[in-house]
């Protein structure tokens, strides 16, 4: 039994030696172990440090390529310089040219435009006047009504070729433009408001052939006066009803296929006259280059004349060319006939102003107290030939007066030595109405 503990206590001994070496070598191992978990931590983070500059190394190589190509680019392009810049300068010459030649075109346009104006201006105030009163006249021989319905047609015409030119010319962005009427200033509804060129107006417009007649004396004198006046500019404005079509204004043919529709002047005729004399003469000065229109849109005849005659009653004209309480259609046709017949005989005894004196007329003052004094109703005139021969009888009847039988009470003068002058014109040139209106009242001597 000693021996049996003695051999268990070495065994015993033996077996702490070798668990103490086995835990030293599982320090030493558990050192290393850590020693070498930290080497890898550290390689790990410098391979990570590795990656992201190899990352950089990549972008900065791919920066460099880029450069290196755009490099490569800049030297083509460098070379191209010339050339682009002998390209742009022959596209900017180009352009330069084009823009000259457009420029061109529109100044010839304008020109154009210009002498269209002039000319269907000159032609319509020298045949405006006859165009009207031929309207009226019933005498004409069957060669001269279809003369006056060329002219009539020609007259449409021609503002339409004024309107068409101008439409021609129109600024893009400007569509408050109108290429005869000019800029809207104003849309009332019921009427518009423009400011225009009355030499534009005036070519490219057609009158109503309700109204009293263009008379060059009336216009000529309104030119006279404008030109030595200190006021600037055109008093009022210019009255003008758009047409349904281009021959409603006139009852002619004559129109043509734009869209833009034509107008007919209601009032203001003599102005645009005076305004196309002034350009003749070169004293259209720059306040007188602008006019105001307003522009009625299509109405009825009978709508226009009241138009008309809200106008004129507070203007100078006379009663018989009021549509609203004036001479119906067939007594203004005979007395406007009459009375240009009369005046085709005596041309020196009839003077353009309203205020002309004795023993001169002026053809629509005549024709107005004729009117008055109600010949055709009174006598039952019902053509030209008939008051004609009336008119001659009654001066017939005042030429076999004698010298005492005249009185200045009554007649048209003011003093003796007035009627002496008077008469003795009077004698020369054969016409005695102008001395007197009594004669309206009267029936001759039996």
């Amino acid at each position: 039994m000693g021996g049996n503990s003695s051999k268990a206590l070495v065994e015993l001994e033996t077996s702490q030696a070798l668990v103490k070496r086995l835990t030293s070598d599982l320090q030493k191992a558990s050192i290393s172990l850590a020693a070498q978990s930290s080497k890898l931590d550290g390689a790990q983070k410098e391979a990570a440090k590795l990656r992201d500059q190899a990352g950089q190394l990549q972008s900065v190589r791919d920066e460099v390529k880029e450069l290196n190509r755009a490099l490569s680019s800049t030297k083509r392009e460098a070379h191209d310089v010339p050339h682009l810049k002998d390209a742009l300068k022959k596209a900017q010459q180009a352009d330069a040219e084009r823009q000259a030649k457009a420029a061109a075109l529109q100044a010839e346009l304008k020109a154009s435009k210009e002498e269209l104006e002039r000319v269907f201006g000159e032609l319509k105030f020298a045949e405006q006047e006859k165009l009207h009163v031929g309207r009226l006249r019933t005498d004409l021989t069957d060669a001269q009504r279809t003369l006056q319905a060329k002219s009539q047609e020609m007259e449409a015409l021609n503002a339409r070729l004024v309107t068409d030119a101008n439409a021609a010319l129109a600024v893009e962005g400007k569509p408050l433009e109108h290429p005869v009427f000019g800029e809207l200033l104003h849309d009332y509804g019921h009427k518009r408001l423009y400011r225009a060129s009355p030499l534009t107006l005036w070519a490219g417009t057609l009158v109503w052939d309700r109204q009293r007649a263009f008379r060059q004396e009336r216009a000529a004198t309104i030119a006279t006066a404008k030109a030595k006046s200190s006021v600037d500019g055109w008093p009022g404005s210019i009255s003008v009803v758009e047409t349904a079509d281009d021959s409603d204004a006139t009852g002619g043919g004559g129109g043509g296929s734009a869209d833009t529709v034509l107008g007919a002047v209601i009032d203001g005729q003599h102005r645009l006259g005076a305004a196309h004399l002034l350009s003749q003469r070169g004293k259209l000065s720059a306040p007188l280059q602008d006019i105001l229109v307003e522009v009625y849109p299509a109405m009825s005849d009978k709508k226009i004349g009241e138009i008309f005659t809200e106008i004129n009653r507070a203007e100078p004209v006379t009663l018989v060319d009021l549509p609203e309480g004036g001479a119906t259609p067939q007594a203004n046709a005979v007395l406007t006939e009459a009375a240009e017949r009369l005046r085709e005989r005596h041309p020196a005894m009839f003077k353009h102003s309203h205020g002309c004196r004795a023993p001169h007329l002026n053809v629509d003052v005549l024709r107005n107290e004729m009117y008055k004094a109600d010949l055709v109703g009174r006598h039952g005139f019902t053509s030209a030939d008939a008051l004609l021969a009336w008119l001659d009888a009654r001066n017939d009847e005042l030429a076999t007066r004698e010298q005492g039988e005249w009185s200045v009470q009554g007649s048209r003068v003011s003093s003796r030595d007035a009627l002496s002058n008077a008469m003795g014109k009077a004698k020369e040139q054969r016409l005695f109405l102008g001395l007197t209106w009594e004669w309206l009242q009267h029936e001759p001597r039996k």
